[in-house]
């Protein structure tokens, strides 16, 4: 399907290793400062979840305009230093951009059981930015990508999947219909971790041989 892409590989050195220290992001993850907050609020008053690309869609009256929420956490964040990663607090939250960004790709990292890792390519105008690479160490036994593109005047509607201990498996769905599943079955299945009314914006969560959780900025 137009999209959509698998492929086979090994870790290499554009993948962000877990033994990176992760201090700066808890620290921006959990500074509850005045002027964190202030900017919090500015980034959210920008960040209205719209869908104008769809004003004209038969479907168009469903979208809402909500401020940017984020959903529960799914899976577990291992208790023994897990890695945290979360695109919004560490790439866009202390930016100013005249534009919304625009997920443009998700590329899965896995194997026949479990999610190993995740990376997000986002654009604002026609600027490309490129978030970490999220991976967790069992990648380097090997992996497996999928890889879902999002056109222009297309959103991701859907991110559901299985997870308990760690994400297992996880489906991406763009409102114009391109799929993208990977990973195993095991755990228990989670719906979507937004309605269907509204757009992925950003991801999050945390990592230790794994995906041990994901949660999402809609």
């Amino acid at each position: 399907m137009k999209g959509v892409s698998k492929s086979y590989g090994r870790t290499n050195t554009d993948i962000s290793r877990l033994s990176h220290s992760n201090s700066l992001l808890t620290s921006q993850i959990t500074d509850s400062s005045t002027d964190k907050a202030i900017r919090f609020e500015t980034f959210v008053t920008q960040c209205r979840n719209t869908a104008p690309h769809l004003s004209k869609h038969p479907k168009a009256r469903q979208i809402t305009t909500e401020y940017i929420s984020r959903s529960n956490t799914v899976g577990r964040e291992q208790k023994d230093n897990p890695f945290l990663f979360d695109d919004y607090f560490s790439m866009f939250l202390d930016k100013h951009h005249e534009e919304i960004p625009e997920i443009r790709e998700v590329k899965i990292y896995h194997n026949f059981e479990k999610i190993l890792g995740i990376h997000c390519v986002f654009e604002v105008g026609n600027e490309k930015i490129r978030a970490p690479v999220y991976v967790g160490t069992d990648a380097d036994l090997g992996y497996e990508e999928a890889t879902l593109t999002v056109d222009k005047g297309d959103s991701i509607v859907e991110l559901s999947g299985f997870a308990d201990k760690c994400v297992h498996r996880l489906r991406l769905r763009t409102f114009y219909g391109q799929v993208v599943e990977a990973g195993g079955h095991a755990g228990k299945p989670f719906k979507s971790l937004f309605k269907p009314n509204q757009k992925l914006l950003f991801i999050g969560g945390s990592a230790t041989e794994q995906i041990d959780s994901l949660y999402a900025y809609y």
